[in-house]
């Protein structure tokens, strides 16, 4: 199921990136996706059929997260604030946010987490006797749909031409600022997913180290190794997930703190980057 979270956190970058935007908010995204499902899964109608909570939640869940990448996309259209910095603030502000739903709002009082949301809310098992849920194909059919909107869509191509050249782009009649809040609304609803995933399909709470996970931050990883295509995310996101799933292997084996499996995934994406592995190539860029 890391694989699911991974899929949907690097739809969240690579969708962005490609107009040359940089959402490094997908964590607070993810966040307050996750904030939002906890919030209307307790307080939804009990009588409700399980796949119509579940459906509920995760449009809600992506509703969330594309509102909250909205507010650093607008910004950006409007006064051309710096998108690193207002996602990355954003990311704060959820990461609080679900912090006092943990503390405050709706503290489960045994453990650190959130109450848990009811068992009619929660995504059913694909294949019985394994973790395997219904996140998996949402996530899935969220990389098909972002291929398809990328490849086969007028918004897809302005949102390419955006990224080769902008200033072409806007002599084309082609409205920038209309990408950057368009991007960012579909990268935060993706990141809002991987949030409705990571409650209804995982753990059925919100953790206090949730945090820790770092999903939002390396969806960018995995955005990059798979070059920002939709589809590639998929492979890429499963080899990451293989690299954490082992890494979190080595640390209960060892006895070795839980930081050193996010260090070697790291370092990894660094050689990567180092050998040229990973690679940006706008033409503006390389004619320079």
């Amino acid at each position: 199921m890391t694989a699911s979270l991974l899929i949907a956190t690097g739809l969240a970058a690579a969708i962005p990136f490609r107009a040359q935007l940089w959402n490094v908010g997908g964590e607070g995204q993810m966040w307050f996706g996750a904030f939002c499902t906890i919030g209307i899964a307790l307080n939804l109608p009990k009588g409700l059929a399980p796949g119509l909570s579940v459906a509920i939640l995760v449009i809600a869940s992506m509703v969330a997260g594309a509102v909250w990448g909205l507010v650093p996309g607008i910004l950006k259209a409007t006064i051309n604030a710096n998108e690193v910095i207002t996602s990355l603030m954003m990311t704060f502000i959820a990461i609080e946010l679900g912090n006092w739903a943990i503390d405050g709002i709706w503290p489960q009082g045994a453990s650190n987490e959130t109450m848990s949301v009811p068992a009619n809310t929660l995504m059913p098992n694909i294949w019985s006797g394994t973790l395997v849920t219904w996140g998996l194909p949402l996530a899935l059919i969220a990389a098909i749909v972002a291929w398809a909107v990328m490849s086969r869509t007028k918004l897809g191509f302005e949102i390419r031409a955006v990224g080769l050249n902008p200033q072409t782009a806007r002599m084309n009649g082609m409205s920038v600022g209309k990408v950057a809040i368009v991007t960012f609304a579909l990268g935060g609803a993706f990141a809002g997913l991987a949030g409705s995933i990571f409650i209804l399909g995982i753990n059925g709470a919100l953790p206090a180290g949730f945090p820790l996970n770092n999903f939002g931050y390396l969806g960018i990883a995995v955005a990059l190794v798979a070059r920002l295509s939709p589809l590639w995310i998929i492979p890429s996101a499963v080899l990451f997930a293989g690299l954490r799933v082992g890494s979190d292997g080595l640390q209960a084996s060892t006895g070795l703190s839980t930081t050193v499996g996010q260090i070697l995934v790291a370092l990894f994406v660094i050689l990567l980057l180092a050998f040229r592995l990973i690679r940006f190539s706008y033409p503006e860029v390389a004619s320079r």
